[in-house]
Parts: structure tokens; C-alpha cells; sequence
């Protein structure tokens, strides 16, 4: 008998923690901003803009381009926007990450295509890029911003976290791997909560993706399903 109620609470406490655990998963994230109208807008295209470097400490070296924002036009694309990337913040190519970094929505909206109708900033906000004593750790952190330029609102914005760490001798090997990982869990705990096109029905991924007028092929790298992921 005592056996039995031994077992028979073991069984509760695992469906009971089964219950927790299933329950917490279908937990919906919550944007930091979301502008009630936004169906309302008619948002089809969107402006993705040169990443923006927002760090305080800018030691870390990474790759804006093909890290970040080529991973965030294709997620963008299987959400139905038709995406335009530019490659630089105006026609002119005379205003810098730097100066982005400071402005307001208003001097935000003077960018970027004169007919554009929705901008995307993503800022990084701080990258952590360390490798002691055979431990690899690798963290990064972004805020993206939604901006419709008629009426100079921000009508979404929302911050993605990503880490990841490894010890041992292969953590060095397979550092960019696992780079990756940690980008892309900041990058979908980010444009989760950005509402899907519904008038368009979600695109399929391509192995070549269009920034201005450069075709640039992904690498296609093997991504490690592990890690952590903090949202806000």
C-alpha cells in the first residue's frame, strides 16, 4: 500500500507539472506597443532599414547585414509583407547608424523611399561576444520599431533577446553556429507579435534574398535547437 501511494504521487505531481508546463507554452507573447488600428492601416510593404547600432560598448564585431537583417526579411516575407530593403538610410548615403540612433519618429519618417508607407528600424542594443577558458558564450539583444510615415505613428515595437552558451574544445569550432541560434531565437521572440499580412497569403522562403539591387545567398548553416531565450 505504501508502495502504491508512493507511486500513485508520483503520478500527480507529474501530471500536475505536465499541466504547468503545457499551460505555459501556449501563453502568447505581448508586444510592448501595438497600435489598436493596425489592420486598419493596410500595411503591405514594408521598409526593412540598415540595422541600427545602438551599443554602448561597440567591441563586439558583427555582421549587420547578413546576420541580422537578412534573417529578419525572410521572416518578414513568410508573415505576407512584401519587404524592400535599401541599402543605405537615404538616397544619398550621408547620414549614418550613429545619427538614426538619436532621432525621433518625426526625423525617422524623412527617411528611406519618399512614396514608403511603413518603416522597420531594428536597433541592437547590446551583443556579447565571449570565448574563456574553452566557454563560449554569445548574446544579443534588439528592439524593432514599425513606423507609418503618413501619419508619423509608431505603430509597433517590441524587443527580442538570444543566448547561447557552449564550454568545451568545439565550443570555438562551432561558435558561429551557434551565433546563429542565439540570432534567430532574438529575431522571432521579436516579430512574433508583429501581426501577420492577411491580405496576402504567406510567401515561401527563398534561397536568394534581394537587398537593393544585390542578390545575396544566406549561408546555410546547420542551426543547434538549444538555448535559452529571455524576451523582455
Amino acid at each position: 500500500m505504501r508502495s502504491f501511494g508512493k507511486l500513485s504521487g508520483v503520478l500527480i505531481s507529474f501530471v500536475f507539472i505536465s499541466f504547468v508546463v503545457s499551460g505555459c507554452s501556449t501563453v502568447q507573447k505581448i508586444p510592448i506597443k501595438l497600435d489598436p488600428h493596425f489592420k486598419e492601416k493596410g500595411i503591405n510593404t514594408i521598409v526593412l532599414m540598415p540595422v541600427i547600432d545602438r551599443r554602448v560598448d561597440k567591441k563586439a564585431q558583427f555582421d549587420f547585414e547578413k546576420d541580422l537583417r537578412i534573417p529578419a526579411k525572410k521572416i518578414l516575407e513568410k508573415k505576407g509583407y512584401e519587404v524592400i530593403a535599401p541599402d543605405y538610410f537615404s538616397d544619398n548615403n550621408d547620414i549614418t547608424s550613429e545619427q538614426v540612433a538619436d532621432m525621433n519618429i518625426s526625423e525617422l519618417c524623412e527617411l528611406g523611399p519618399k512614396n514608403a508607407k511603413a518603416l522597420l528600424c531594428i536597433y541592437v542594443e547590446d551583443i556579447l561576444d565571449d570565448y574563456v577558458v574553452l566557454a563560449y558564450t554569445f548574446k544579443i539583444e534588439a528592439t524593432g520599431s514599425l513606423i507609418e510615415k503618413t501619419e508619423k505613428l509608431e505603430l509597433w515595437r517590441d524587443k527580442g533577446i538570444g543566448a547561447y552558451g557552449q564550454g568545451g574544445l568545439i565550443s570555438g569550432v562551432l561558435s558561429g553556429m551557434y551565433k546563429q541560434t542565439a540570432v534567430s531565437q532574438c529575431l522571432d521572440g521579436m516579430l512574433v507579435t508583429l501581426p501577420n499580412n492577411e491580405s496576402q497569403s504567406p510567401r515561401k522562403d527563398s534561397t536568394q534574398t534581394q537587398i537593393g539591387s544585390k542578390k545575396i545567398v544566406p549561408d546555410d548553416r546547420n542551426v543547434v535547437p538549444q538555448a535559452a531565450v529571455a524576451t523582455r
